[in-house]
Order: structure tokens, then C-alpha cells, then sequence
């Protein structure tokens, strides 16, 4: 076997499809079905946040969606496709396959071990890292001390507000997956109270554009981590926004207190059920409207400077810049039990499972790389954030990182024959 692909998402996939196009052999393992993580790891209102036109993986038409080019997909909708994509290429996936661990038996030689008894071990000569940076949940430490008459649940467990209990919830996180999720509960009647955090935000609709296609054009997502002056972008939450509805909408704090969200602070101590809270709300509003008027700044500037007209820009409410700076307060100090609080839903970040890697290969329990080539030599890492270019941790940039992880093991191939 020349190559052991780990994951049937879109990373994996895409890279499976490059390989075939050159006819290197190779297999797909995945630990559940194909797109594992899409299918069971997300809520039921969960939509893709880029429209559909971003979201086509190599060899794909226009054809191929099942949604308009402008809008969003589903998380049902994507794995659906995905399974249409490996049929339609007759990608050699294997389902209910996981790997236990990677051996290197040898230069550039791996022994790909698989659990529960799900057939002998593979030998390759490479290893495609795709089981993905977003299916292992990161709760932080002081969850431990929230007392057990309080559930407790991740984002990626969260399905929705039915199948909680009754009773007030807390959402911990301010970005995507937080705002989202605060969303989904108020429209489900619930008492919501929302820890909140600095996160950009960013319009949805600006001048007449998906605020996507405004940042394709200005080669937003073309950056590469060498080219980023803050470092800190490299590791920072995505903007808040939201694609549910025909063109998606604009989420912000503002807004969604507005609509009967309690914003608090972050959680510095837990006392039996009391939790002691900080006072950052106000600092997280200002945040998210300076960094909505920053990017609006920016694409304005690179409109003019191309010589384009510039388009009216629409009114769009949840993006208004807050107007009650000075005043917006917050409680100290928030009792579980008098707020008849009963779940707590921590949206706080993931990360991924990379343990079955061998040693060399990972750092901190994140793959090593450079442009996906790990110290490891014969191990190749993909879809992963900031890979290459910004686009690399999205179904966007996946196209241009599959070919270079394709032309990387065609070399290798080359090479051993």
C-alpha cells in the first residue's frame, strides 16, 4: 500500500480524490462514516457559515450542490454530499475503521495499526493525517468545580434546547459556536445567560455582497502565516457571525442581548453555586464593533483603490455599533440555583485527537509541520487552520492543500521505484 489516508471528511476526501486522479494506491480509514464529525458532532440548526460557492472540494461543479451558489448548507446537507462525492469517484474508503496507532517500522515505513478488531495492520510508506482539529472538546479546568445538579454539556454535544433540562442555561463562549448556540435557545423560549469573550464580528451582507466574496477578492484568505504581522491572528477565535437563512445574518452581543440574552463575564471562581464573574462585557461589545468597523474600513479602502464604485451599504441592525457604552452592567456574581439555572453549555473551543501519531510527528499534541510536512518523514498532515494559507482550515482551501499533499506522495512514490 503506498498510502493510508486517516479521516473521510472533506480533508480526507479531497486528498483521496487528488491520489486517485494519479493513480497512487491508497485506502481512506475512517473510525465512524464518512464526514463522522459533521454528522454527529454538530446541533440541529448547525449551517455551514460559508455560502456554498466556497465549499467545493476538487473536481467539483456547480452542479454538485444541492443548494444556491449564495447560500449555506446544513451539516446534514454536507455529509450528504461528501457521500456523493466518494461514490462518484469511487474512493476507497473504509467505514468503521479506526486507527489505533502509527508504527514506523522502517525509512519512510509505517505500520498503520487499526482497534476493535477492524482487520490487520496496513503497511505504507505514507501516512495522510485528516481526522481533523475539531472533534475533541477543550472544557476548561474550572468546569470541574460546577456542582453536579447542574448538566453540563460540550457544543459538539449539544443536538438542541429539548434536550436539555428545564430550567435557565448558561452558554460559555463568544464565538461562533456561542452565539449560535444562544441563538438557537432563545428562539426555543429559553432563559439564556451568555459568558461572553473578545471575538470579531463581522456583517454578514456589506454593500450588497456576502462579506465573503468582498474578502476573497480583497486576498484575505490568501494569506500565509509568514505574511501576518500579529502573531496572536494565527491562533484567534473565528469572527462571530452566522449562516442560518436564505443569506445567513449577522450575529453580535448587542443584538443578541436585545433579544433577551443575559450578558456576564467570565467565570473566575466557582463557591458551591455561586459563580464569581468579571466585569469584561463591556470591553468584549467595544471589541467586536471596533473590529466590525476595522474590516468594513478595510474593504472600503480596497474598493476605492481599485477604482470600483462603492455600493450602498445596508442598514442591518445587529451590526449597529452599541450606544450604551458607560452604562452596560453585568452581575459580579451570578447564584445557580436562584437563577434556576440547570445546564451549562461550553462552547470553548476544540481541538483534535492526535495521539495515535508516532513520536516526532506531534508537538503539545498538535501534528508538527511545515506546509503540512511533518519532522516525521512520510507523514503529511491536511486541513488543518493556517496550513499553508488562512483558507486552509475551511473547505475553501482545501483544493490547492490536497494538491500539494497529492504532488508530495507522487514524489515519494516516484522516488522509491
Amino acid at each position: 500500500m503506498d498510502t493510508v489516508i486517516v479521516g473521510a471528511g472533506h480533508a480526507g476526501l479531497a486528498t483521496s480524490q487528488r491520489l486517485t486522479e494519479r493513480g497512487i494506491e491508497h485506502v481512506v480509514l475512517e473510525r465512524g462514516r464518512i464526514g463522522q464529525s459533521w454528522r454527529t458532532q454538530r446541533w440541529d440548526s448547525f449551517t455551514l457559515n460559508t455560502p456554498s460557492w466556497m465549499n467545493q472540494l476538487p473536481g467539483d461543479g456547480e452542479s454538485d450542490l444541492d443548494e444556491p451558489l449564495d447560500g449555506f448548507a446544513t451539516h446534514q446537507d454536507l455529509v450528504g454530499r461528501l457521500e456523493r462525492y466518494a461514490w462518484r469517484w469511487d474512493l476507497p474508503v473504509r467505514e468503521e475503521t479506526e486507527v489505533e496507532r502509527v508504527e514506523r517500522i522502517g525509512d519512510r515505513r509505517y505500520r498503520v495499526h487499526l482497534a476493535h478488531d477492524a482487520g490487520p495492520p496496513i503497511e505504507c510508506g505514507s501516512v495522510v493525517v485528516a481526522s481533523g482539529c475539531q472533534n475533541v472538546a477543550n472544557l476548561p479546568p474550572i468546569s470541574a468545580a460546577i456542582p453536579s445538579s447542574v448538566h453540563q454539556r460540550a457544543a459538539i454535544e449539544f443536538r438542541n434546547a429539548a434536550g436539555l433540562p428545564p430550567g435557565a442555561v448558561i452558554v460559555v463562549g463568544g464565538g461562533q459556536s456561542g452565539g449560535q448556540i444562544v441563538e438557537d435557545l432563545l428562539h426555543a423560549g429559553r432563559e439564556v445567560y451568555w459568558s461572553v469573550s473578545a471575538v470579531t464580528r463581522i456583517p454578514r451582507r456589506y454593500r450588497g455582497r456576502d462579506i465573503l466574496e468582498w474578502l476573497v477578492d480583497a486576498g484575505f484568505y490568501e494569506a500565509t502565516p509568514e505574511t501576518v504581522s500579529d502573531p496572536a491572528e494565527l491562533t484567534a477565535t473565528m469572527p462571530i457571525i452566522s449562516g442560518v437563512g436564505r443569506y445567513g445574518h449577522t450575529l453580535s452581543l448587542q443584538w443578541l442581548a436585545a433579544r433577551g440574552a443575559t450578558l456576564i463575564g467570565r467565570m473566575t471562581r466557582v463557591d458551591g453555586t455561586t459563580l464569581t464573574l468579571d466585569d469584561s462585557v463591556e470591553a468584549c461589545v467595544r471589541f467586536g464593533d471596533e473590529r466590525s468597523a476595522s474590516v468594513r474600513e478595510m474593504l472600503d479602502e480596497g474598493i476605492e483603490r481599485a477604482g470600483l464604485p462603492l455600493p450602498p451599504s445596508e442598514p442591518d441592525e445587529a451590526d449597529e455599533p452599541f450606544a450604551g457604552y458607560g452604562t452596560l452592567e453585568s452581575p459580579a456574581t451570578l447564584d445557580l440555583a436562584k437563577a434556576g439555572v440547570s445546564a451549562i453549555i461550553w462552547a470553548t473551543g476544540v481541538t483534535g485527537d492526535f495521539g495515535y501519531l508516532p513520536d516526532g510527528a506531534t508537538e503539545n499534541g498538535r501534528p508538527k509541520h511545515e506546509r503540512g510536512a511533518t519532522p516525521a518523514d512520510g507523514i503529511d498532515v491536511i486541513g488543518l487552520p493556517w496550513l499553508t494559507r488562512r483558507s486552509s482550515g475551511i473547505i475553501y482551501g482545501i483544493n490547492g492543500d490536497a494538491e500539494m499533499v497529492g504532488e508530495r506522495i507522487e514524489g515519494r512514490v516516484r522516488s522509491a521505484t
